[in-house]
């Protein structure tokens, strides 16, 4: 509702400390509602905007309720302080670092998808200036038995031509798939 979040906000505005000591600051706190009028955290929620229904993959990313953006846009200061709350604007970024980062969002049936998308997207855009290596490191890619770890645990297949190709060597569950590459001349 517009009025909590703007009484929040005054709230806020008058009483920062308060926050700080109660240790329940809003972040952590359930009082947004998202377009299916379910309350959610900041941190789970992006502005509304047309980036969901232009990508595939984000077809499950929970919008702010757009009544309530509404309602609030016009204040900048107060989506300022929602945006430090967590909620963020949509885009490629974003959507992979507060949903392909989180854990459980890479799956072996979309592990493929997933990865081509990042690819793509680090092709136009500073993924790795923008999202920490860490974060990264964690995502799950699909092996070449069929399974998905995180990345950090993989090592790249023959067909992707690794200064040291260690693949005829380990019979172990540490290769990224060759799924990824459509054929053998696009693995450079």
């Amino acid at each position: 509702d517009v009025k909590l979040i703007n009484y929040l906000f005054d709230y806020y505005l008058q009483n920062k400390t308060v926050f700080v000591m109660i240790g329940r600051p809003p972040r952590s706190t359930q009082f947004l509602l998202d377009e299916n009028n379910s309350l959610c955290l900041p941190g789970e929620l992006f502005f509304p905007s047309s980036y969901k229904e232009q990508n595939a993959l984000a077809e499950n990313v929970k919008l702010l309720h757009n009544g309530i953006y509404n309602g609030i846009s016009s204040n900048k200061q107060l989506v300022d302080w929602l945006s430090k709350l967590g909620i963020a604007y949509l885009s490629d970024l974003t959507f992979i670092e507060n949903e392909i980062c989180k854990s459980g969002y890479v799956t072996k049936e979309n592990a493929l998808e997933v990865g081509k998308f990042i690819y793509r997207v680090s092709l136009k855009e500073d993924l790795f200036g923008t999202i920490s290596q860490f974060e990264l490191s964690y995502i799950p890619f699909l092996t070449t038995k069929g399974n998905v770890k995180p990345v950090r645990e993989l090592f790249l297949c023959s067909i992707y031509k690794p200064e040291l190709n260690i693949e005829p060597f380990f019979d172990e569950d540490i290769f990224v798939s060759e799924k990824y590459c459509e054929d053998a001349s696009s693995a450079e």
